[in-house]
């Protein structure tokens, strides 16, 4: 652009000891030449295409923090989540009998479960879905009895990672067991490369 402008600069100073004539067809010029550099930019801007950023295609997996400040990574397949298209989510228990996630009866959960009742967010980069159980979850605390778990996923800028939200676990009276909030410092999911 600025190569496009010099020769218009040098013809205005060179021009500026000839009177007021060539000054008026300089300015003529200039102007015209101004309008056309502004269509040609506005022209590439609106054919530039905008970068949306989104989880779908992407697999997340548990990363947490220790108290040294060490990062531990998990596996797909230990509570992966996997946006495959916006009516294709769900997480991915693989591995969920190795870490001793099962119903009350002992039964193993699914491989794979689908989310429920799922919206997203473009501007907020905010998930919401439900994952609904067949029967209640065994284990201590934010698992036990649970037969609704009820999503609130917040991503970065860009989708690399869950940056908030939380997971609030229903027992089959529909009343509230726990919420366990999505944070960055010490428990949350990251994109799988």
């Amino acid at each position: 652009m600025i190569k496009r402008l010099l020769p218009l600069l040098i013809a205005t100073v060179f021009l500026s000891s000839c009177g007021e004539e060539r000054k008026d067809l300089v300015k003529e010029n200039t102007s015209t030449n101004q309008q056309d550099m502004t269509k040609e930019i506005n022209s590439i801007q609106e054919s530039t295409p905008t970068v949306v950023y989104s989880p779908f295609g992407n697999v997340y997996v548990q990363f947490s923090v220790t108290p040294d400040g060490q990062k531990f990574m998990a596996r797909v397949g230990d509570a992966s989540y996997h946006f495959v298209e916006d009516d294709n989510i769900y997480i991915n228990w693989e591995h969920a009998d190795e870490n001793g996630w099962v119903f009350e009866d002992g039964d193993s959960l699914p491989k794979k479960l689908m989310f429920t009742e799922t919206s997203y967010n473009t501007d907020t980069k905010t998930f919401k879905g439900k994952l609904k159980l067949l029967k209640p979850l065994a284990g201590e605390g934010f698992n036990k009895a649970t037969i609704l778990l009820d999503y609130t996923m917040v991503f970065s800028p860009k989708c690399l990672r869950i940056i908030g939200g939380h997971i609030n676990s229903y027992n089959e009276d529909n009343e509230l067991i726990s919420k366990m909030e999505f944070d960055i410092n010490i428990w949350s999911y990251e994109k799988k490369d």
